[in-house]
């Protein structure tokens, strides 16, 4: 029988009536446990204790955020919302954050107007986002974000759950899952042997798979012809160049592709990191240095065939036999 999960449902409540019953009714739809914590005084310490035993047993945790940040709870000076949050972190429950859009139309009644609460809501979003997270506009946004990250998280973190007493094993299936349990353990060592021995490092000792290479980015703006270089340079080593290239260096083609390939999702991330939705990839580049400190590597090595003009741009570039037995080597 499947397990049905135990869904921790955590947010302030007053301005979060809607949205909280939109989430308790996509858990309840999905056959899983919805557990919230409306019905106790959370400022009583002994119902504290409550709601950590109900996070405790809890398979999942979700927290809504809107623009409130909810009550404080004294001696500590965070909200009772974020007391939840970090207890659900600290026991290693799993956590799926939802936060509202700054899009979003949203009532000004249901602002925080006190300056040091709107600070501390800051502070607490930023948390949350370190997480996965989702961002919704209305309570229809959420009653679909929050079934689908939970189906996607279900498989990705698997956990206990519930099932009927009368479901459980006898003593004769309980015997087979521990010797396969004994059998699985012994593979998982031989596994870990042999992946450490296959490790590229010691099949291909020579090549500098942990060289350090920095990466800068280049922006313009506007109608400006002249890139300028962000502050903020980026470490990678050699090994998830490789690793970030692998498939379109050993397809036939453009062999400018991959160099292409590897700027664009090296901005992708960039902008994540910074928060930042709204952008052309067209107005962001890798500077050359770094591409001609990838080009020396390969062509030291034996690693490809490379011919570059007196500026040091790629003209051609051909991969050996030897280069295609590194790249097999890689883990995906």
């Amino acid at each position: 029988m499947a397990p049905k999960y135990q869904i921790f449902i955590s947010s302030t409540y007053e301005d979060l009536k809607a949205e909280r019953d939109q989430v308790i009714k996509a858990v309840l739809e999905m056959g899983h446990i919805p557990v919230g914590m409306e019905m106790f005084s959370a400022a009583d310490e002994e119902q504290w204790k409550i709601i950590q035993r109900q996070i405790d047993s809890s398979d999942y945790y979700v927290v809504i955020v809107a623009h409130r940040y909810g009550s404080i709870v004294p001696d500590l000076g965070i909200s009772y919302t974020e007391r939840e949050y970090d207890y659900a972190i600290e026991k290693g429950v799993p956590t799926l954050g939802f936060v509202i859009d700054n899009s979003a139309e949203w009532p000004h009644s249901k602002y925080d107007t006190d300056s040091q609460r709107i600070e501390a809501l800051g502070y607490f979003k930023t948390k949350v986002k370190q997480k996965p997270v989702q961002f919704w506009k209305s309570s229809g946004d959420l009653h679909a974000q929050v079934a689908i990250a939970l189906m996607k998280t279900f498989n990705t973190q698997p956990r206990p759950g519930w099932v009927r007493a009368d479901s459980t094993v006898g003593p004769e299936v309980s015997d087979e899952i521990a010797r396969l349990s004994k059998e699985n353990s012994e593979l998982r060592i031989q596994n870990k042997q042999f992946s450490e021995n296959s490790h590229p490092n010691k099949l291909f000792p020579l090549i500098p798979f942990e060289e350090v290479l920095d990466i800068s980015i280049l922006s313009k703006s506007g109608d400006s012809k002249q890139y300028l270089r962000h502050n903020k340079v980026y470490d990678m080593k050699f090994k998830y160049v490789l690793r970030s290239i692998k498939m379109y260096l050993l397809e036939p083609g453009n062999f400018q592709q991959p160099f292409k390939l590897f700027t664009d999702m090296t901005v992708r991330a960039f902008h994540a990191q910074n928060d930042i939705r709204d952008y052309n990839l067209d107005d962001f580049l890798i500077p050359d240095e770094f591409f001609k400190d990838i080009f020396r590597i390969l062509k030291i090595h034996n690693l490809a065939f490379v011919k570059t003009n007196r500026g040091g741009h790629l003209l051609e570039l051909e991969v050996s036999d030897y280069c295609k037995q590194v790249l097999a080597s890689l883990p995906e």
